[in-house]
């Protein structure tokens, strides 16, 4: 609903507007207040662009809902299917204070299939279905999917301060596109992708006429990440990309991926290799086999740029679970299993920091060449050296079993609880490790991702209090002197307005407008009006706005 529209139905004032108010005057607070509120938007695959944009009367396509906003708006995609025409391109710039949201509405998933999008070259911008292109402060929130792509899914560049929560891309690349990435970031800076999932990315790669022996190794990674400062994933997936899950071998900033779980790359559903050459047997050792199918690729062209990864699995992947390239990377607290070619391979470049890492199971033990002290690396508590004394072997873990792995994830977008490579109660990886500044139980760190004991309650997003199901307000104490306390649990993340009116109307203080994240928040109220003074004893309403709610609490002051 536009500002105006909003200002009419009276929804700036509790209860709405109960006495005429005179033309002039009603202008000059429309001029005065407009610029201050958010709106809200909703698409709907049922919608028209020839809509309001309203709950009501929704917009069909998130490029038109893209025009009308402005900093501090959201965007709200009801579920169902989209059908888009075109790529979407972003453009449009938030402000730190007023970001702009994109949103699946409350309890819906929407699915965007870009089986419609033309052909286009195989530039990734042309064929992508999403398009961030010079945005700035854009949050965008799941959970929501994009699939049947013919290039990218999600496409990124010349950007500021994007985050994607519980997005996923998958599938794309299936209709002969190349280098179909899940999410490729050309250009951008401080960009966070938290608890996203990229998977089966680039499957199929030649056009019926092209030849397919010179296009069947086309780039297929779940993340591919070209540019930019600031750049972090935590708790995301990737799984089943043609080439790499995480591929970072072209960044030129240093990368921090935490909690990640990377598996099966180059490789179908069918067990089989899609990245190697057809009738070749596993393991593969020539070039082009160690630089395709890696679980994570690390490095840069330039031996400057050192990645970070942390607490993150990488296993039966078609080439190394990780792969470090020449740049210098930092590894601490990972494990690799079950890779087709080596578990770690830090053979090229030097300065790498391995701490605190387990291999097992894959197809070269040993993890690389050894470090010599000229290069120059610190390699230490890794369960491949020799000082260790450490045999690793399938009773050191719960599980070995890993389908939960690609399951669902938790109600707060959290991975899921699994047993998969967790270490059984006396286990040689327990309390084997060096003190790295990650959390820890026991006198030490234990080698791997997981620390003893961690399964459902241990996980990123795992302990978090469950959301609730709709906006809550609540203020204790109250009646009260000389302050209330006010309680905010919100079911999505949204732009939150909190504003006290008293008996008349009036508006006597804005507590707080801005975007907020989904949970519990938490403000206070001292009885002072906006000038700072001390207002009147009686009885005050709050009234708090998000995501197209409203609720109205009475607050009862007694000076």
């Amino acid at each position: 609903m536009s500002r105006i529209k909003m200002f009419l139905h009276g929804r700036f004032m509790p209860g709405g507007f109960q006495r005429r108010i005179p033309i002039r005057s009603l202008l000059l607070h429309l001029v005065a207040i407009l610029p201050l509120y958010p709106a809200n938007y909703y698409v709907a695959p049922s919608g028209s662009d020839a809509n309001t944009g309203t709950l009501e009367s929704p917009f069909l396509s998130l490029a038109h809902a893209h025009q009308q906003v402005a900093p501090g708006d959201t965007i709200y995609l009801r579920g169902g299917e989209y059908f888009p025409r075109e790529k979407t391109v972003f453009s449009r710039q938030g402000e730190a204070s007023a970001p702009i949201v994109l949103a699946a509405y409350p309890g819906e998933h929407p699915l965007i299939n870009g089986r419609d999008i033309p052909e286009g070259n195989i530039n990734h911008a042309s064929t992508a279905t999403w398009a961030f292109e010079g945005a700035r402060h854009w949050k965008i929130n799941g959970p929501l999917t994009l699939t049947n792509g013919r290039g990218a899914g999600v496409y990124i560049a010349d950007v500021r301060y994007l985050t994607f929560t519980g997005v996923e891309s998958s599938y794309n690349g299936k209709r002969a596109s190349r280098a179909a990435h899940g999410f490729m970031v050309w250009s951008g800076d401080d960009i966070l992708f938290e608890n996203c999932d990229a998977h089966h990315n680039a499957n199929h790669l030649w056009k019926e006429g092209e030849n397919q022996a010179e296009n069947q190794y086309q780039h297929g990674d779940g993340w591919r990440i070209f540019s930019g400062a600031n750049i972090r994933l935590h708790g995301c997936r990737a799984w089943n990309n043609l080439d790499d899950n995480f591929d970072f071998y072209s960044a030129d900033q240093p990368i921090e991926l935490m909690d990640a779980w990377a598996a099966y790359a180059g490789r179908d559903d069918a067990s089989g290799s899609i990245t190697g050459i057809p009738g070749k047997s596993m393991p593969l050792l020539d070039p082009w086999d160690l630089l395709w199918g890696n679980g994570i690729k690390l490095g840069y062209w330039e031996d400057s740029v050192a990645h970070k990864v942390v607490r993150s699995l990488s296993w039966a992947n078609n080439g190394a679970g990780f792969h470090m390239n020449l740049g210098p990377a930092v590894v601490w607290n990972s494990a690799a299993y079950g890779n087709k070619v080596r578990g770690f391979d830090y053979t090229d470049g030097d300065r790498h920091e391995m701490i605190n890492n387990w291999a097992f199971g894959n197809a070269y033990e040993d993890p690389g060449y050894p470090l010599a002290e000229p290069d120059g690396s610190l390699s230490s508590h890794n369960s491949w050296e020799d000082d260790m004394g450490l045999t690793v072997s399938e009773t050191d873990f719960a599980s070995l079993e890993d389908s939960a792995m690609f399951g669902p994830r938790q109600a707060d977008g959290g991975l899921p609880g699994v047993r998969f490579l967790t270490l059984n109660a006396g286990s040689s990886l327990i309390d084997a490790g060096l003190d790295v500044g990650l959390p820890f139980k026991g006198s030490a760190p234990d080698l791997g991702a997981f620390e003893a004991g961690d399964s459902l309650t241990a996980l990123p997003g795992a302990r978090k209090p469950p959301l609730p199901g709709r906006m809550a307000v609540v203020n204790y104490p109250n009646p009260f002197n000389p302050v209330t306390h006010i309680r905010i649990d919100l079911p999505v993340a949204a732009q939150v307005s909190a504003v006290i009116y008293d008996l008349a109307g009036r508006q006597v203080v804005r507590l707080f407008q801005g975007y907020r994240p989904a949970g519990r928040q938490q403000f206070s109220w001292n009885a002072t009006g906006r000038n700072g003074r001390k207002v009147s004893g009686g009885v005050y309403f709050l009234t708090v706005r998000s995501a197209g709610h409203a609720k109205t609490v009475k607050l009862i002051y007694m000076p």
